[in-house]
């Protein structure tokens, strides 16, 4: 946009290339890919994945389910430090790891705190650009992996943060098969009426390239920050969306409001913030030793403790 406006004004006379691809090459490479079997072996390993129950998310709600899901939102905001941040990154990088997957690590111990629920499915979005020539094209090629985790209560948070590296990078090997084609797999193979996105807290990691986009604005131009004007969204139950800000992270827990109330996602904010400071102090302590709670507040009113796991979730 901003090469866009400088020709405009004159200041660049070097125009845009055309694009050697558009977005309906893509859809049609990919149903190609698909009809001559080139995603097979992702797609076995995406069943081999997620065969046998899948575990239903722990944290119930707090409200009367509308018979019609909704995506209205509310978002509970949060800053971590720079010390906390360094201090995840090193424990990170001593296992090879990085923060997405120390991130991924922390929300997984935290439900499983909530519950004692050892298997859980966080889902996250990848770009789907692979392909040099994909990198600046117009259009959406998001898709969606479900990264599922079985905690060993007994393991500390290296020995975690290795385990979910390892799981990470398998899925980003696999990331081609569509994610619907996932969902109508596992309809046909379990007999159950899945859950649309088989997971409903989702994990995003962006990264702000705010200073490289002021160094390229022209004269008499001011950029700031979008301020939402009060309406929010929420597609999952929860979405942990966080944004790597110079040394510091900026935290957004996104939440559908027709399902939880404000202040139980300010606990859980919370709690994950105590629990990243117990496990930089006490990175070896078994998980099932380390504190979130900072001994006056109790789980979300939300936390099912009378049931962790069942067959596929039906609810939506």
């Amino acid at each position: 946009m901003l090469q866009l406006y400088r020709e405009y004004v004159g200041e660049d006379s070097l125009p845009l290339k055309p694009l050697p691809i558009q977005y309906k090459d893509y859809a049609i490479w990919q149903q190609k890919n698909l009809s001559m079997g080139a995603f097979d072996q992702q797609r076995a390993y995406w069943l081999e994945i997620l065969k046998g129950e899948l575990p239903a998310f722990a944290l119930q709600p707090d409200k009367v389910q509308p018979l019609t899901r909704s995506n209205n939102g509310g978002v509970v905001k949060r800053s971590i430090g720079e010390a906390e941040v360094k201090g995840l990154l090193q424990l990170c990088r001593s296992k090879d790891a990085t923060l997405f997957m120390g991130l991924l690590s922390l929300i997984d111990i935290l439900f499983y705190k909530y519950s004692y629920q050892e298997d859980i499915i966080v889902g996250t979005s990848i770009s789907g650009r692979r392909h040099a020539d994909l990198e600046n094209q117009i259009g959406c090629y998001l898709n969606l992996l479900p990264l599922r985790v079985q905690l060993d209560s007994n393991e500390c948070f290296t020995e975690l943060v290795a385990r979910v590296g390892r799981i990470t990078q398998e899925a980003y090997t696999n990331q081609d098969y569509p994610f619907e084609k996932l969902v109508e797999e596992l309809n046909q193979h379990s007999g159950y009426k899945t859950n649309e996105n088989l997971f409903n807290v989702l994990l995003v990691l962006k990264s702000y390239a705010f200073d490289e986009v002021l160094d390229q604005v022209p004269a008499g131009i001011t950029i700031n920050d979008f301020v939402s004007p009060g309406l929010q969204t929420s597609k999952f139950d929860c979405s942990f969306v966080f944004f790597e800000d110079k040394d510091t992270l900026q935290m957004q827990l996104e939440y559908n409001s027709d399902l939880f109330h404000e202040d139980t996602m300010e606990t859980i904010a919370n709690h994950l913030e105590i629990l990243l400071t117990s496990v930089i102090q006490c990175p070896d302590k078994p998980i099932h030793m380390l504190e979130y709670t900072d001994k006056t507040s109790a789980p979300p009113h939300g936390v099912d403790t009378s049931s962790f796991t069942s067959k596929i979730n039906t609810d939506f």
